[in-house]
């Protein structure tokens, strides 16, 4: 797996929802050796986030991630943390 999608899975798999991703130098995910090609993040980001969006402009890729905010755990967070159990009376 290429440092790229290693890269990748490990903010995908992140407990936190919500990240946009910006991968700088496009142009390079084109047959150049090192890089994935595009087709390969395409597949790889609608595996493990589906439903994110992905663009491709001025040279950035970007991926805005859409997925329910919750912890793969089963925990409920906000993109600033976990969120507090509410206080019992």
């Amino acid at each position: 797996m290429s440092p790229v999608l290693t890269e990748l899975r490990h903010i995908l798999n992140h407990p936190v929802a919500g990240h946009v991703i910006f991968i700088d130098d496009a142009r390079l995910f084109r047959h150049e050796e090192g890089y994935p090609e595009f087709s390969e993040v395409f597949n790889f980001v609608a595996q493990f986030a589906p439903g994110s969006q992905i663009e491709v402009k001025d040279d950035i890729i970007r991926i805005t991630e859409i997925r329910p905010i919750a912890a793969l755990s089963g925990e409920t967070v906000s993109p600033l943390g976990p969120l507090a159990a509410p206080e019992r009376s």
